[in-house]
């Protein structure tokens, strides 16, 4: 609700013709007002289609998004995010130009509050995200192993399948694997902006690290090796801690492996606060980083732990 209305503005307008494409809101089911500011929205512009989606995850969303869609280009667009002006023209330009699968840019992620503010720097920096071009790099230009808020061509969303609908998040991942496979490669452009409000919490922020990790670990066949540092980390931990009441040699390499993750912690909430000018947030970059890799690690951990107990 406290995002809707501004993403929505942001797609409104937008300086390609409003004749030539349609927005649709699938609806989870909302009950906090969410859907009377789409249903304003619907009444004042033609273009504004509201559908809903009693599955609520966004994986079934999309499905139905695009299944209720007329166009050959299909851009997914979440409703934490704000879109610039010549998005989708941009966005159509680039994927005409490249032939590419699906095209995207970089994001630029905002926060709100103090905690707000510390998650945002944290999800920019190297030790936060792994590298993921599209947050760490942000005027790279060219193929990418994924994009966000991507534009899509819509034979390759149909040849791939649609969204594995039993994912609750990560599901881009999925799809985005079945189009490689297909040929489709992925373009990334900084002439394609956008912005996204990251959580502005600890508790939120460790529900969605939480998540996220534990859906990847449902689908270790085609996630990056960035994905899984988290879960090396912590199963790494939790060995060493549990044989430690066993073995000395265990008990040493439990220190050094905590020793050595909070150097490297101290050194990247360092490098990000002073990089970007924000010494004022280094007293709880450190907590973030370690409750985004133990939260991400442990959900990775506790799905793939939940599989070997049913087999």
């Amino acid at each position: 609700m406290d995002y809707i209305g501004q993403c929505l503005e942001s797609l409104i307008n937008q300086d390609y013709p409003k004749d030539e494409f349609e927005i649709i809101v699938v609806d989870g089911m909302s009950n906090d007002g969410t859907r009377d500011i789409i249903l304003d929205f619907q009444k004042k512009h033609q273009n504004v289609i509201l559908i809903d989606n009693p599955k609520i995850f966004c994986s079934a969303a999309m499905n139905l998004g695009i299944k209720k869609a007329k166009g050959d280009f299909i851009i997914k667009v979440d409703a934490h995010a704000l879109v610039s002006s010549d998005f989708i023209r941009k966005n159509i330009e680039f994927l005409e130009k490249t032939k590419a699968a699906c095209v995207g840019g970089p994001i630029k992620t905002i926060g709100k509050g103090y905690t707000g503010e510390a998650i945002a720097l944290a999800l920019v920096s190297f030790f936060g995200t792994g590298g993921s071009a599209f947050r760490s790099n942000p005027k790279f230009e060219g193929y990418v192993d994924t994009v966000p808020f991507g534009a899509y061509r819509r034979d390759f969303l149909e040849k791939a399948g649609l969204y594995e609908e039993t994912m609750k998040k990560v599901e881009d991942l999925d799809l985005h694997a079945r189009i490689k496979r297909l040929g489709g490669r992925f373009y990334m452009t900084p002439d394609i902006k956008s912005s996204y409000f990251c959580r502005s919490t600890i508790k939120g922020f460790i529900k969605q690290a939480f998540t996220n990790g534990y859906e990847v670990g449902g689908i270790l066949n085609v996630v990056f090796f960035r994905h899984l540092v988290p879960f090396f980390f912590v199963s790494a931990l939790l060995i060493s801690f549990l044989l430690s009441f066993v073995f000395d040699t265990a008990r040493a390499v439990f220190i050094l492996i905590l020793f050595s993750y909070l150097l490297f912690n101290i050194f990247f909430s360092l490098q990000i606060v002073l990089k970007k000018g924000k010494l004022k947030y280094l007293p709880i970059i450190p907590l973030i980083f370690a409750v985004q890799h133990l939260s991400y690690g442990v959900g990775t951990f506790t799905r793939i732990f939940n599989f070997l107990k049913k087999r």
